[in-house]
């Protein structure tokens, strides 16, 4: 629940019956022209999964509400993140590091070497620059959740970051204990 301000809590708590409780929540925005247009905040009680839409320039909110015990199925894809390629690292770095010591060997040479040494210092640096930039561009790991009635219909589908992925494990846990209570 850290990911919601205690004003937004206070503020939920109105769309909960007096047998609810919040388990768990996540809030995130949607920029527009480079400003906040859209808040959303997912939130799990006890219950329920709901959905709330702020549009914060006109002011409009809108609330989906899905009862846990008619979901048939929870599904979580964990998709994780990519680490930087350790090779492409070394690489990238032994050949920044001799186009470097080519430039600094440039006034050491005459003539045809020093247009050798040059061509090789732009050439190795590229390169390394090149692959450094590459190896440091992995993708984020995310978590899909998608819901789906007992007859296989889709209810609510969603990605999150990685590092949401115990809000997504509520999910599954709480839909599950609102059937073994019945």
């Amino acid at each position: 629940m850290q990911d919601i301000q205690k004003s937004q809590q206070e503020a939920l708590q109105s769309y909960l019956s007096k047998s609810e409780s919040m388990i768990d929540a996540h809030a995130f925005s949607k920029e527009l022209s480079g400003e906040k247009a859209i808040q959303y905040i997912y939130l799990l009680t006890s219950s329920r999964f709901l959905t709330f839409e702020q549009r914060l320039k006109s002011g409009s909110t809108t609330v989906e509400s899905t009862f846990l015990d008619t979901l048939g199925s929870v599904e979580i894809e964990h998709v994780e993140s990519e680490e930087p390629d350790m090779t492409t690292i070394v690489i990238g770095g032994v050949l920044l590091v001799v186009g470097v010591l080519s430039f600094g060997m440039l006034g050491q040479a005459d003539g045809t070497v020093t247009a050798l040494l040059l061509l090789i210092g732009i050439g190795a640096a590229a390169i390394g620059i090149f692959l450094l930039a590459g190896a440091f561009n992995t993708e984020d790991g995310t978590v899909t959740v998608t819901m789906r009635t007992i007859e296989g219909e889709t209810v609510e589908h969603f990605s999150l970051s990685e590092d949401h992925l115990e809000f997504a494990e509520s999910i599954s846990k709480t839909a599950a204990n609102s059937h073994s209570s019945r």
